[in-house]
């Protein structure tokens, strides 16, 4: 019976590989079983078990000495992958350290970068405030030149109404000396257009900026309006606005007035009046925009919205006309509105100081 297990055992030899060894634990498992079952049978005949026993013993041992060789192989193999995950560490490491390198080489040349920008900026800065100073006194200048070449006008107009047949030499030669002054600031306006425009172009974000229903100048100039209601405030302080501001078409060059500008002057052109109203209508509590259209025949105007629950009031700054004169849905409006004969063609975008949106063709 010994020589029989030996010979087992031998047969088992000295496996290296860890699918060896469990398949061998299986067989010596198996094995086991066998002499347990015949130890069984055996003693239910009264035979001595002693030498099966034994042979379970060493088994046991035999078991024992797979499975301390199994978790010496799977040490092995841990320390193996963890010496190769080291190694991929230490190489990793390696690398970030060198673009660690790069990237402060880069944030120095950013540095430099951004130090020279911002000296560029400033001195940008410097030239945009000299500049702004010359246009302002410029805008001064053309400003009380338009103020007179109006005052003259309605002079003019007046006096055809009346059908004066008389007019004094005085006034003729004034104005023969008028034509070569309106000649002279359409020249200048020509000339100085580009420097104007530079500096008076508009983001979105300063378009809006513009509208400041905070402002302390309007505070005071609509201080008489105290209409609890908001629909007749506002209407109050239209008839205000469109009374006491005058109003012109738009210059041949962009620039833009500011709300203490256009109530010190009394006097701007419509796409400021636009901006003077939605700002107006904001600081009195309405929901209201400022609406680029565009005309039948590719004019663009402004125009203001009033949004009135589930309605809308439309208000021409380009024209004088009763406060609720455009009233109705969008597609009512689209049909009533009109500007010198010609009708909406299509909506553009709206902003006032809170939000912008583009209308989807």
């Amino acid at each position: 019976m010994k020589k029989k297990l030996r010979s087992f055992l031998n047969g088992l030899g000295r496996p290296k590989k860890k699918r060896e060894i469990e398949k061998q634990i299986k067989e010596l498992n198996k094995r086991k079983a066998e002499l347990k079952a015949e130890e069984n049978e055996l003693k239910e005949i009264g035979r001595e078990t002693e030498e099966i026993r034994d042979q379970i013993k060493e088994i046991d041992r035999e078991i024992k000495d797979r499975y301390d060789k199994l978790a010496s192989l799977e040490y092995k193999e841990a320390m193996k992958e963890l010496g190769q995950e080291e190694k991929e560490r230490r190489m990793t490491l390696t690398r970030l350290k060198a673009e660690f390198k790069e990237e402060k080489k880069e944030k120095k040349r950013l540095k430099r970068k951004l130090e020279n920008a911002n000296e560029e900026i400033e001195n940008l800065k410097q030239d945009k405030k000299d500049l702004a100073k010359q246009i302002n006194e410029m805008q001064s200048k053309i400003r009380d030149r338009e103020m007179k070449i109006e005052q003259k006008k309605s002079i003019i107009e007046e006096m055809k109404k009346q059908k004066s047949t008389e007019i004094s030499q005085e006034d003729s030669e004034e104005y023969k000396d008028l034509k070569p002054r309106v000649k002279m600031l359409e020249y200048v306006l020509e000339k100085y257009s580009d420097h104007i425009e530079e500096n008076e172009k508009k983001t979105i974000q300063e378009m809006k900026e513009l509208i400041q229903p905070d402002n302390i100048n309007l505070r005071e100039y609509l201080s008489g309006v105290e209409e609890e209601d908001t629909l007749k405030a506002c209407e109050q302080a239209y008839n205000k606005i469109m009374k006491e501001i005058e109003s012109c078409e738009p210059l041949p060059v962009e620039h833009w007035m500011n709300i203490k500008s256009i109530i010190d002057e009394k006097i701007t052109d419509y796409e400021d009046r636009a901006i003077l109203l939605c700002t107006t209508f904001r600081h009195l509590g309405a929901d209201t925009y400022i609406v680029m259209t565009t005309l039948d025949d590719n004019e663009r105007i402004p125009i203001i919205q009033l949004n009135i629950n589930e309605k809308y009031l439309f208000i021409n700054p380009n024209d004088k006309h009763q406060f609720r004169k455009y009233y109705g849905t969008i597609d009512e409006l689209k049909e009533q509105f009109r500007h010198k004969g010609k009708k909406i063609k299509k909506f553009n975008y709206m902003y006032n100081d809170r939000e912008y949106k583009t209308f989807e063709e």
